[in-house]
């Protein structure tokens, strides 16, 4: 498993077999994730035991156990299956605001960004966060169109679905209540007999925000103390590599680093030309969608922290904007050459291939690579055919999973922080150490703030014996 899976798996599991509703866990919150995922096991282990082909173990283990497997597996079928319903969300999103050609084109570049991919395949919040993001923008447009009290609830239900699957999501409630806003002004003035339901419609819509996160997450309020705590770590403002920049300079690294690493600059630029264009023609749905990116990317800016997945949820936004400008251009040279319906398509389909080029070669990449195995399990293998059993392992994050094996291990983040010098490790009986490029590689990129663990990796490296 990958970082962070085990939090979700084994909060699931430990409710399946315990049937305490207590997910223990509220850092994201992820119950849109963590209470099907219990089902889906519960069913599960339910089915295997009537065919006795497996059951549950009687003391679930702390940490990843190879008997967990299959769990893990249906946790990344779950992820991946609210990954593929998103796609025909986009495209609904796409077409209400912006048409169908924007749609079509749009949910072509939100699917092939590695970093939606890659998050989507694990057990983790993001594919689930996007889809309930994108299924209450939808509701949102739609009852921009159409307002009525039933389509108030159904919106106010989805977003406080999408908040309980992740926090940043309550970037959703300004939208909805610039849409009650527009929907007052095109009643006003207002009379009497349409104040009272206008007004109920309105408070309707965010009492359903509350319900739906409240119903989906009740322990958040039940067991407060562990939700607080949950939340103060995910807050924290220490995290080597991802800190050290002003709110300010966060929303710069997203808008000049993050984004262009997730699109490639050239779909980048349409992003960008895109808003612009937006800005310009000042349609509602397109500024609603402009309203939720910028809402939910100053939100993001506040943190101490920043980090380039925590902008999946906006990528299927962004990537209709691209869609958009790339289509305005089509349009503006069909006019310029007077190309005929047939012949513009076929250079909007040229436009595309090109934008899409670069993207699609990068998620190839990514996909011959995982279809190997990785280092991690590269490196396990060959510290359990070279090394003795028993021997003491100190080794960081993102390195061999060694758990279940005779090995003693001492499991860090780092070993710069770890609070031990080599001396001390050798000294406590450690002869191997494992480090991670992923963990040592964030404090020599940063040699002026981080001297000390900096010296540390650099006399690893002099001192220590390479094996392997």
């Amino acid at each position: 498993p990958e970082t962070d899976e085990p939090t979700r798996v084994l909060a699931a599991l430990r409710m399946a077999t315990s049937g305490d509703l207590n997910p223990g866990w509220f850092g994201h919150p992820g119950s849109t994730v963590i209470y099907p995922l219990a089902l889906i096991y519960h069913l599960w282990v339910w089915i295997n035991r009537l065919t006795s082909a497996s059951s549950l173990p009687l003391e679930l283990p702390a940490t990843y156990n190879p008997a967990l497997s299959e769990f893990y597996w249906l946790g990344r079928f779950l992820t991946i299956s609210y990954g593929l319903i998103s796609i025909p969300l986009v495209y609904q999103v796409g077409r209400q605001a912006f048409g169908r050609q924007v749609g079509l084109v749009g949910t072509l570049f939100a699917i092939l960004p590695v970093l939606t991919v890659s998050h989507t395949q694990l057990i983790r919040t993001d594919s689930a966060s996007t889809f309930f993001g994108l299924l209450s923008l939808y509701l949102c447009l739609k009852l921009n169109r159409q307002p009525s009290l039933a389509n108030q609830l159904k919106t106010g239900l989805a977003i406080g679905l999408a908040i309980a699957t992740k926090y940043l999501m309550a970037a959703l409630i300004p939208i909805l209540m610039l849409i009650d806003l527009s929907i007052l002004t095109r009643h006003w003035p207002l009379t009497k007999a349409r104040t009272s339901p206008l007004l109920l419609n309105f408070s309707s819509g965010l009492l359903a925000i509350f319900c739906g996160f409240a119903l989906s997450t009740p322990y958040f309020f039940l067991d407060y103390s562990t939700a607080l705590a949950d939340i103060t770590h995910e807050a924290r403002n220490y995290h080597p590599g991802a800190d050290g920049l002003t709110p300010p300079g966060n929303l710069w690294w997203y808008l000049t680093q993050a984004i262009p690493a997730t699109f490639t600059w050239p779909l980048a630029v349409l992003v960008g030309l895109g808003v612009a264009i937006v800005l310009f023609k000042r349609q509602t749905p397109q500024l609603l969608l402009l309203s939720f990116v910028s809402i939910f990317l100053v939100g993001i800016s506040l943190s101490a922290l920043h980090w380039q997945r925590w902008i999946i949820q906006v990528v299927p936004m962004l990537a209709l904007f691209a869609a958009h400008s790339l289509t305005q251009i089509n349009g503006g040279l069909a006019r310029y050459w007077q190309l005929r319906p047939l012949t513009q398509q076929g250079l909007l389909i040229l436009l595309v291939g090109l934008c899409s080029a670069w993207p699609v070669e990068h998620l190839i990449s990514y996909t011959l690579r995982e279809a190997r195995p990785s280092t991690r399990i590269l490196a396990r293998e060959w510290v359990l055919k070279n090394l003795p059993e028993g021997s003491k392992i100190a080794q960081e994050a993102y390195t061999a999973p060694l758990d279940d094996t005779s090995y003693i291990t001492f499991n860090i983040f780092s070993l710069a922080t770890s609070g031990h010098t080599l001396e001390a490790a050798y000294q406590h009986g450690f002869r191997y150490i494992i480090v991670s490029e992923s963990i040592y590689s964030r404090y020599l990129a940063e040699p002026e703030r981080y001297p000390a663990e900096v010296k540390l990796y650099q006399s690893l490296f002099a001192q220590g014996k390479l094996l392997q």
